[in-house]
């Protein structure tokens, strides 16, 4: 337990180390590629900045708060490392807003002073540190509506954050409800989080027409699903990667009798964790990659950490020998395992045990060194005409400042939609490609 000022000391003190450690990782990461996807939106979000028409000429397979999240550190430094840094940044950000729960509910310095450095170390937070992503960009509409919501003057701040994470990605609509149903004013949460739903889709129409729909819902839809049998792979490899935070889970929920008194924050951080592992469905859409777990992961941060402090303070000298020794042991080999997952991501070859789980091959690690990656943006910088369109991924030809075919950074939405059949008509038209 503390006062405030030792909570805000800690709150600080863990952002300080999330922060040195956040910027030494966008560092020592440097251009290797670690989602494909990232590629496509920074490409996007350069277009965007140079006047691009959203939609309309160019494809945007997501919602506009995430495609357009890119345009301002783009605005500061027209590269890569900018973008990087942005994310990283949200990413610190939605691990202070956890930590504000991680006080609220545990009344402990020092899990505060953790959270910060646990959303920066955590595995998935590793694996996708600084990747522009949406699950990234709505971490902190997420975590910050999770704080607000649990507090009734909060109410409006939260609906507006939770209906700006849906038009993140649509599939934050599960959670931005939940968290509303459980909200300390569920009334003027959910109204409020209906009519910032409203303005938007309204505003985005206005702005945008019907196209917005046409690609990031219907279009979406037609890119068809994996296969059934990748299911149970990925269900484990997740459940792998988020063991000792579901073990926090469960041990809150086995010290029922001992919850904390701010029940109003508990049922938010709850109803978010919940809602953000329900959006794993995704995952079986073709095209949807496990980095759906990052938001997953940083909210049951708050519930898995009350959890273990309970478990922790449950352990007297009256306690069998048995519980006292799991008590006090399984935090740490949990954190043990955590950091050797995370350690194994950062270190070659990225993909290796504990990483990925026990019997599974070699996934989800790094796409691309960043030896390779400046061999292909060297080879498209000398060797393509300054006019050719670059037939790679965005990616690399974000690096090397070319153009995509038809200007469109996005190429699995029109090679999956039939509804874009003319702009893959477009694409197909606009060669001879160079580089690929």
């Amino acid at each position: 337990m503390g006062d405030g000022r030792t909570w805000d000391r800690a709150l600080w003190a863990g952002v300080g180390v999330g922060l040195v450690l956040a910027m030494a990782m966008t560092l020592l990461r440097g251009d290797a590629m670690w989602s494909s996807s990232e590629g496509v939106y920074a490409q996007t979000a350069r277009q965007l900045v140079q006047g691009d028409d959203l939609y309309s000429r160019l494809v945007g397979a997501q919602p506009p708060v995430g495609l357009y999240a890119g345009v301002v550190p783009l605005l500061v430094s027209d590269t890569l490392d900018a973008i990087h840094v942005a994310m990283a940044l949200l990413q610190l950000a939605g691990g202070a807003l956890a930590a504000v729960a991680v006080r609220r509910l545990t009344g402990s310095a020092v899990a505060t002073g953790l959270t910060p450095v646990a959303a920066v170390l955590l595995p998935w937070a590793v694996n996708q540190h600084g990747v522009y992503t949406p699950e990234i960009v709505g971490l902190p509409l997420l975590l910050g509506a999770g704080v607000l919501a649990a507090r009734r003057r909060g109410a409006p701040w939260a609906g507006v954050l939770l209906a700006l994470a849906v038009f993140t990605k649509l599939p934050f609509l599960v959670p931005a409800v939940l968290v509303a149903l459980v909200a300390a004013d569920r009334r003027r949460t959910a109204t409020w989080l209906a009519g910032a739903l409203v303005v938007q889709v309204v505003a985005y129409t206005l702005l945008f027409t019907t196209a917005i729909w046409d690609q990031t819902i219907l279009a979406q839809r037609d890119s068809g699903f994996d296969a059934l049998g990748s299911i149970p792979g990925v269900a484990a490899q997740t459940v792998w990667n988020l063991l000792g935070l579901l073990v926090g889970c469960a041990l809150l929920l086995r010290h029922r009798a001992s919850w904390p008194a701010d029940r109003a924050q508990l049922r938010v951080s709850a109803a978010l964790a919940l809602g953000t592992a329900a959006t794993w469905i995704s995952t079986t859409k073709d095209g949807t990659s496990l980095n759906v777990t990052v938001p997953i992961e940083l909210a049951l941060v708050p519930v898995a950490a009350t959890g273990f402090v309970l478990a922790w303070r449950s352990v007297g000298p009256a306690s069998p020998r048995g519980a006292r020794l799991a008590g006090r042991w399984a935090l740490p080999a949990l954190a043990a395992l955590a950091l050797a997952q995370s350690t194994a991501v950062l270190v070659p070859p990225h993909d290796a045990f504990p990483w990925v789980r026990p019997g599974s091959p070699p996934t989800f690690g790094q796409s691309a060194s960043e030896e390779f990656v400046h061999e292909v943006v060297d080879a498209a910088r000398t060797r393509c005409a300054p006019d050719a369109p670059f037939g790679g991924l965005a990616y690399y030809a974000f690096l090397a400042d070319r153009r995509m075919p038809d200007g469109q950074p996005d190429t699995f939405l029109p090679k999956n939609s039939e509804r874009l059949k003319p702009v893959l008509d477009r694409m197909l038209a606009d060669g001879p490609y160079c580089g690929g």
